[in-house]
């Protein structure tokens, strides 16, 4: 899940484990792609246990029309999961 609210972003999302192949350790990894400044944002500062993350972002976006995508990348850094297309944001 993903809002947009002045100077940031809002991400959460579920924090399920198994003994397999997804850890609390994983990187959570969140791409945003602005589509009125034709840029992307990549973070990779969370992990799967944080089950949310709210990066800061330019006050000058406000207006714009950003695309988010999130997927996990596995603690290796060898496997990730598929991506997940979290939605269309107008930052206010």
């Amino acid at each position: 899940y993903v809002e947009a609210n002045p100077g940031e972003l809002s991400f959460t999302w579920q924090t399920d484990t198994n003994k397999y192949n997804a850890f609390a350790d994983d990187v959570a990894l969140l791409v945003i792609y602005n589509q009125s400044k034709r840029m992307y944002m990549i973070y990779d500062e969370a992990s799967r246990a944080d089950g949310a993350f709210t990066p800061g972002i330019s006050i000058n976006y406000s207006g714009d029309v950003l695309h988010a995508w999130g997927f996990a990348l596995h603690r290796d850094g060898k496997l990730a999961s598929s991506s997940q297309y979290l939605g269309t944001i107008t930052v206010s």
